[in-house]
């Protein structure tokens, strides 16, 4: 390839990068500004815990519902267009959060228009990730994007509460998000290279019969769950159970993210190098062991090593991996087909996060404490580790770094 043409290929690929890991970043911080919050929520609208997780299990579910038609979309019409318009709707979504929910029901509809939305956004951006960058570059790139998620995380977690404890109101911490979100929606639209659609080569029952993506996809609904469990009731855990106040939570909560950036780029670049399954398969009993291990200790710098050690070998280090594996997969099986293979792992994935934070609540309800919730959590990342026996492995050992794309 001519050095201009390098420099110009470099140059979007830092773009697609950049942009997509601050629109992840957004989604998350849209998403996880919830959590601290749900508490003063609940005690607002006086609802049970079991209705409190319904909000957030609302949203993912529709997040859920709308991946696979946003994928199957994003093949035929482009994946630039149907992530602009997704983007868009989720931040008037946020907006209609903070400036219309005066009720439970508004609470939910305003939910379900921002999480329907943003759920268009894993299988769109990362299609485009996948057809713009190099195989031996795509879990490094993967990982870049997805430390936008982590960021995100940390965002929303540690700064919710305390602009709620400045403002008193929870929200305008909703009207304020929905500023940066509808920009970045006009961002994509101007700064992002569309790639022409191509003909889909196989529909989402062929690629559920591929053995391969089958049991990545059941890994991450092991993965998500554990992690939905994680952070969307962790303040409140350490709140209430652990006596911390809602700023400290949250924060708390957040270590998970700073744990799984570092995490992430190291693991993501190893898994170009050396391979994609044993790395995957190993972080999951390692994760839940430190899953476990937050639901136990009762010391605060036990909990910070807990926290950190989850989320440098749970979801946030794990999933980078995990989608660049699919798209390697997809690749070579069904190109034509990316969007919807990766709607899939999202869809799949993110339905144990319809079901976690209400299996929390219940669990909660019922035991009076989150520490069986904890474990149950760890309980399935161990039966995620048994699902990365299966997939064949896409990275030949020691395989050197591309250096044209």
């Amino acid at each position: 390839m001519d050095r201009p043409l390098q420099t110009h290929a470099r140059r979007n690929q830092l773009t697609i990068i950049l942009l997509f890991a601050m629109g992840w970043a957004m989604v998350f911080v849209n998403r996880t500004a919830l959590y601290p919050l749900l508490s003063v929520i609940q005690g607002e609208f006086s609802l049970s815990a079991t209705r409190a997780g319904l909000i957030t299990s609302s949203y993912y579910f529709f997040y859920v519902v709308l991946q696979i038609p946003a994928g199957m979309a994003g093949d035929r019409f482009g994946h630039k267009r149907v992530l602009v318009i997704s983007f868009a709707l989720s931040g008037i979504g946020v907006l209609a959060f903070g400036l219309v929910s005066s009720s439970y029901g508004w609470l939910l509809a305003s939910t379900v228009l921002y999480g329907g939305a943003a759920g268009a956004f894993h299988p769109m951006a990362f299609s485009l990730a996948m057809r713009s960058i190099s195989e031996r570059r795509r879990g490094l790139a993967t990982a870049l994007i997805n430390s936008g998620s982590a960021l995100g995380l940390i965002i929303g977690l540690s700064a919710a509460g305390p602009f709620f404890l400045l403002t008193g109101n929870w929200r305008l911490v909703f009207a304020g998000l929905a500023v940066p979100t509808l920009l970045l929606a006009l961002a994509f639209q101007l700064a992002v290279r569309p790639v022409a659609p191509a003909a889909a080569a196989g529909t989402a029952l062929h690629l559920l019969r591929n053995k391969n993506l089958l049991f990545i996809y059941l890994a991450s609904f092991c993965s998500l769950y554990a992690f939905a469990t994680a952070v969307v009731w962790g303040p409140t855990f350490f709140q209430v159970e652990r006596g911390l106040g809602l700023g400290a939570a949250g924060a708390y909560t957040a270590l998970v993210a700073l744990g799984g950036i570092p995490a992430g780029l190291i693991f993501a670049r190893l898994s170009d190098r050396w391979g994609r399954k044993n790395l995957a398969q190993g972080l999951m009993p390692l994760a839940a062991l430190a899953l476990a291990g937050m639901a136990l200790v009762r010391a605060p710098t036990m909990a910070v090593l807990t926290l950190l050690l989850y989320g440098a070998f749970g979801k946030l280090a794990w999933e980078p991996i995990a989608v660049a594996w699919t798209g390697d997969h997809v690749s070579r099986a069904s190109p034509g087909s990316m969007g919807t293979a990766l709607a899939l792992f999202g869809t799949i994935g993110m339905t144990s996060s319809i079901v976690a934070p209400v299996v929390a609540g219940w669990i909660r309800d019922r035991t009076g404490s989150l520490e069986g919730a904890f474990l149950l959590a760890a309980a399935m990342l161990l039966v995620g580790g048994l699902f990365m026996l299966v997939p064949a492995e896409t990275v030949s050992r020691r395989q050197p770094a591309d250096r044209t794309g």
